[in-house]
C-alpha cells in the first residue's frame, strides 16, 4: 500500500509529495513495482531490503547528491513513527530551500516553462527566453536538475500524455511513429505502453488512471 502526505506549505511549489510504501498492507510474494518517470526528483530511502532498483545485469553509478542526506538517512533508520519521519523530511527540505533561494527561483522558473513548453520543448528559443547561452543553460539545469532540459522535457512529455486521459487516447499522434512511442515507453519505465496498462500494482499506468480503487 502506498500512503502519501502533503509537504509542507513552504514547499508546495517544489514538492508534490512524500510517499510511504507500507509493506505491512503488500501481499506476500514477489512484486513488480514501476516507478513512472514524472518528471520528479525522487530520493528513495531503502531500510536494507533486499528491493532492487535495477536488474541482475544492470549497473547504476549515482553521484552524492548531497552530503547531508547521509544524516538524512540516518534519521529515517532511528525514527520508527512516519509522522517522525516525514517531519524530518520536511525539515531537510526547508533548510536547504533557505540556504539556496536564488538557485530555487530560477529552477521554479525553468520548470514551469518546460511545463507550459513540453509539446514543442526547443532549447535555443529556452536559453533565449532566460538570456542565457544553451550551454549554460545545459549546465545549470544538470547541476540543479541531474538531467539536460531536452531529456527532462521528454519526461514531461510522457507523463502529460499518460496522466491526460484525452491526450492519452491520441498518444500514438504525438510520437513520430508506434516504434518511437514504443521505444520511449520502454526508456522511461522499462515495459511498453500496453504491459504497463496490464500491470496491476501500484505507481503503474493503471495506478495514475485510476488511483487506489483499482
Amino acid at each position: 500500500m502506498i500512503r502519501t502526505f502533503e509537504p509542507d506549505n513552504d514547499l508546495y511549489k517544489l514538492v508534490d509529495y512524500i510517499w510511504i510504501v507500507d509493506f505491512n498492507f503488500l501481499a506476500d510474494g514477489n512484486r513488480e513495482d514501476i516507478i513512472m518517470p514524472l518528471g520528479h526528483i525522487n530520493i528513495i530511502f531503502n531500510y536494507g531490503s533486499p528491493y532492487r532498483l535495477v536488474g541482475e545485469k544492470e549497473g547504476m553509478v549515482v553521484p552524492d547528491v548531497d552530503p547531508d542526506l547521509d544524516e538524512l538517512y540516518l534519521m529515517m533508520m532511528i525514527y520508527k513513527d512516519v509522522e517522525q519521519r516525514i517531519k524530518a523530511i520536511n525539515q531537510f527540505l526547508m533548510n536547504k530551500l533557505a540556504s539556496n533561494e536564488t538557485n530555487t527561483e530560477c529552477i521554479e522558473q525553468m520548470l514551469t516553462y518546460v511545463e507550459r513548453e513540453y509539446e514543442s520543448l526547443n532549447i535555443v528559443s529556452m536559453a533565449k527566453f532566460f538570456g542565457t547561452s544553451v550551454s549554460s543553460l545545459e549546465r545549470f539545469f544538470n547541476k540543479n536538475i541531474g538531467l539536460t532540459p531536452k531529456t527532462y522535457g521528454n519526461i514531461v512529455k510522457f507523463r502529460k500524455h499518460v496522466e491526460d486521459e484525452e491526450l492519452r487516447r491520441d498518444i500514438h499522434y504525438h510520437y513520430y511513429d508506434q516504434s518511437h512511442l514504443i521505444k520511449t515507453s520502454k526508456k522511461f519505465a522499462g515495459k511498453t505502453i500496453k504491459e504497463l496498462e496490464d500491470l496491476p500494482d501500484e505507481l503503474t499506468l493503471g495506478y495514475l488512471w485510476h488511483g487506489q480503487q483499482q
